[in-house]
């Protein structure tokens, strides 16, 4: 006895996507039960290339014997073969890993912060994305959160353990703390080498 599968697409007589034939006998009670998608071999098309998902399908089952061959009506699929739509669904391609390197279209993130950097004073750390060309050497363990526009060597905390906050700011005495607009940390509080100046301009 031979049964046959066939999935029509769409509607009971729609294209067969999916075909396959199994060669059984019956057992004492005349019963046969089978697995639709198990076979290796189907003679149309892949089990688990059907697109359950998108399209209404029907199964219609065929079966000959010595006596002849009866065809069943096409009847449609309502619940069972949409878990494999579910479990194709899990590990589809286009699911987010997680990971943004992943991303064909990557989001446009600016960083923000501060990186470490060492200019040949030691490290200090500066803006992400300032451009240095605007600054002077970061002094070390110098933090510099200032902006600059122009193209100079002076701006910035470029003095020993410096800081610097504002725009077009230059922090270069050790110690030295500058914030404002045009400000400059240089000047001797205590002694001639300019340590620990504190200069503000608003």
């Amino acid at each position: 006895m031979t049964i046959q599968f066939s999935i029509h697409q769409n509607t009971e007589t729609g294209t067969v996507v999916y075909q396959e034939d199994h060669n059984y006998t019956t057992d004492a009670n005349g019963l046969v039960i089978l697995s639709i998608g198990t076979d290796i071999t189907p003679s149309i098309g892949d089990f688990n290339s059907i697109a359950w998902g998108k399209y209404a399908h029907f199964l219609q089952t065929s079966v000959t014997y010595s006596g002849g061959t009866i065809n069943f009506d096409a009847t449609e699929f309502m619940a069972v073969p949409y878990a494999k739509h579910a479990e194709i669904a899990a590990v589809a391609e286009n699911v987010f890993s997680g990971d943004y390197n992943d991303l064909i279209n990557q989001p446009n993130t600016i960083p923000t912060g501060l990186e470490s950097i060492d200019e040949g004073n030691g490290a200090g750390w500066r803006l992400i994305g300032n451009n240095p060309e605007n600054f002077g050497s970061i002094g070390y363990s110098s933090i510099d959160l200032s902006i600059s526009v122009e193209n100079s060597d002076l701006y910035g905390a470029t003095g020993y353990a410096s800081f610097a906050m504002g725009v077009l700011t230059e922090a270069s005495g050790q110690y030295s703390t500058v914030m404002g607009i045009v400000c400059k940390g240089f000047r001797c509080l205590f002694n001639s080498n300019g340590i620990w100046n504190i200069s503000f301009r608003c």
